[in-house]
């Protein structure tokens, strides 16, 4: 007998009336028809070769879905079918159950042994755009972590995509929504694939590992409609501290000479650079509320061990910390799933490490992570406010051989691992304190609901910059508003001109920290000059705004807390109806307010900024207005990028913050 799938549909309830999603197979079932309010929306039709929009792949290659044999109601209005497979040795059961906030499609074999993967494809309006999935610029082909240097677009479409968190551009949720005002989320941890209009310009392919694909359509009708469903179904992204929309400093390796930049003597008790950095910023008048110190800064020789301080690189740490925080800074340590010191021959005799690793921990297994929370909270007793969390989606064991505690394979757990050690560092910090956040550089689907985020080890090159520029907007797309980018990038010292317009950019994104892989410091600076006073100025006022629109920046994240509305935003977000819109990847909204563009390109001093429908107030010269939809060519000075502030909004500042003369 063939089995029915029937599954408890359990749903958020919405404060609005979303419009009613409904769905049918063709009988010969070579159709699956999406509708909104009776509109087609998604029309699943044949594709890539496929004789139905449904299909499986099994050891005999890709198969289709035959003709309906049954037709069942189910409970609430929905509809079981039962299909035959093109193989002939089982059958293909999909259920249909509408809700709210979203319709429910789930597809599976009758005999699961026979798939290996489940997908679906249909087809796509010529003009219709495609955005989320990844903060990557673009997926294959170069390593995106050193800035891709193909074709910079932010739509999806054309793209594919596998769905498998990867190093170190590391943010994924296996959700999208459309120029058409829909969204698909495919509820799974497994791996999978999207094939974006790319084979076919025509058709959009999915399809994923696991026993079942199981497809959550958000009816929209528009973009915010589509992020609030989204999140109300896989959490609300969380709200950070105040403090943590200040600037934030920090050092790739923190060592301990005993002169500072210039050779003097360091006069302090405390680390030299940590000094340095804070007497500098005094100096120059530049606002810093959060410094965070990466590793190496405990004890062992990969500096995080035992989260012990390391006396000689961090001497008097209690003291230094309460120092820092006297000087109005919060402070953050970095911090990996491994364990090392100590307490790797505990975690080994207790069992708490994952299958087939001498040092990542099974964070699927309850008490590895009450151990876990008990090493960290010693040091979070001693002033420390949260954690930057690295490496979640490196050497995490992700064969279908390595079976962790909980019973899945490493196949299921490797999308998780991110998600589930952003909740262990949320928990734990909030057993001890407020006021904290979590930082993570790995994100996969829900884990909005416990961090913030940052962009990856980026290229410190023209190439880096633009990459962050469509990441910045591509994660609120994804549902992960509170995001920010190592400014300069991560790899080496940028060029100036990089670095210059890289603060600028940043600026203007929710977390604004300066830090690389090497100083980072426009008093120290590897190339001429090294001590660089433009430099020192732009970094002052970038840094001087962004403080002054903390109360700003933190209003929306409060937006996005309580409906997944982004921070960032990309044109077309405000302006649906504007085609320029959907295509102008290097400009955003800050907020409802603010329209940046950025300067991405070596020796460029202007460019051509779009002004979508309403009046603007020039942010450099607030007594002139620009009426849009036009298009103005814009002067940039080494200091400056385009700014213009919506007519009659009450956006805190304006450029009277003591900015640098025009060079």
């Amino acid at each position: 007998m063939i089995g029915r799938l029937l599954v408890a549909l359990s749903l958020a309830s919405t404060a609005f009336a979303a419009p009613k999603l409904t769905a049918e197979i063709a009988g010969d079932g070579s159709t699956l028809t999406v509708r909104r309010d009776g509109e087609v929306i998604i029309a699943g039709e044949p594709g890539l070769g496929l004789s139905s929009a449904l299909f499986y792949d099994c050891e005999r290659g890709r198969e289709s879905i035959g003709h309906v044999l049954m037709r069942d109601p189910l409970p609430g209005g929905g509809q079981s079918y039962t299909l035959v497979t093109q193989g002939g040795k089982t059958a293909a059961i999909v259920t249909i159950e509408p809700g709210d906030p979203y319709l429910r499609i789930v597809f599976r074999l009758d005999d699961t042994s026979q798939s290996q993967r489940l997908g679906l494809s249909y087809r796509l309006p010529t003009t219709e755009h495609i955005h989320g999935l990844t903060e990557r610029v673009r997926d294959g082909g170069d390593w995106e972590t050193w800035g891709w240097k193909g074709p910079v677009k932010l739509d999806r479409r054309g793209d594919k995509v596998n769905m498998w968190v990867t190093p170190t551009v590391s943010m994924y949720t296996p959700f999208y929504l459309t120029s058409r005002g829909y969204g698909v989320f495919v509820k799974t941890t497994w791996p999978g694939e999207y094939d974006l209009c790319s084979t076919d310009p025509d058709v959009l392919t999915l399809f994923f590992e696991g026993p079942q694909l199981e497809l959550h359509i958000y009816p929209g009708p528009t973009v915010p409609d589509v992020l609030d469903q989204y999140t109300q179904d896989t959490g609300r992204p969380c709200l950070p501290p105040r403090w943590a929309f200040g600037v934030w400093r920090w050092r790739d390796e923190h060592k301990n000479p005993d002169t500072l930049y210039d050779g003097s003597p360091n006069p302090s008790p405390y680390n030299s650079q940590v000094y340095e950095d804070v007497m500098m910023f005094e100096k120059y008048n530049i606002p810093c509320s959060v410094y965070w110190i990466d590793r190496p800064w405990a004890k062992g020789k990969w500096g995080f061990d035992d989260f012990d301080p390391d006396p000689d690189r961090l001497p008097n740490f209690d003291e230094m910390v309460r120092w820092l925080n006297g000087k109005g800074m919060e402070v953050l340590l970095w911090t990996a799933p491994r364990v090392r010191g100590e307490r790797n021959a505990t975690a080994k005799e207790r069992g708490y490490l994952a299958p087939n690793s001498a040092e990542i921990l099974d964070f699927t297994n309850p008490e590895a992570i009450r151990w876990e929370k008990s090493g960290f909270g010693a040091i979070v007793s001693r002033g420390i406010a949260g954690f930057k969390l690295d490496r979640s989606e490196e050497i995490v064991p992700s064969n279908p051989e390595d079976i962790y505690h909980d019973g899945r394979s490493g196949r299921e757990v490797h999308n998780l691992y991110p998600y589930l050690y952003a909740k262990l560092y949320n928990e734990g910090l909030s057993e001890r304190r407020e006021d904290f956040i979590v930082l993570p550089r790995a994100g996969f689907a829900g884990s909005q609901k416990y961090a913030a985020f940052w962009g990856g080890d980026t290229s410190s090159d023209w190439q880096g910059l633009r990459s962050v520029v469509i990441s910045a907007q591509r994660v609120g797309l994804m549902g992960m508003p509170v995001w920010g980018s190592d400014t300069g990038g991560y790899q080496r010292d940028p060029n100036r001109e990089v670095f210059a317009r890289w603060l600028a950019v940043s600026c203007f994104h929710p977390i604004m920290e300066v830090g690389g892989n090497d100083a980072h410091a426009p008093w120290d600076m590897a190339f001429h000059p090294r001590f660089d006073e433009e430099l020192i100025e732009i970094y002052r006022y970038y840094a001087t705004l962004h403080t002054l629109l903390g109360d700003y920046t933190h209003t929306y994240a409060r937006t996005a807390h309580e409906s997944g509305r982004p921070i960032v935003r990309p044109l077309f977000y405000h302006f649906p109806d504007d085609e320029r819109a959907w295509t102008q990847w290097d400009e955003w909204m800050y907020g409802e307010d603010i329209l940046v563009a950025a300067i991405w390109t070596e020796g460029k001093r202007g460019r051509e900024v779009y002004l979508p429908e309403g009046t603007w107030v020039d942010y450099w010269d607030e007594s002139r207005t620009v009426t849009g939809p036009t298009t103005e060519y814009v002067e940039c000075p080494l200091h400056k990028i385009p700014i213009y502030l919506r007519e009659g909004s009450r956006v805190p500042v304006r450029h009277k913050v003591g900015g640098p003369a025009a060079r």
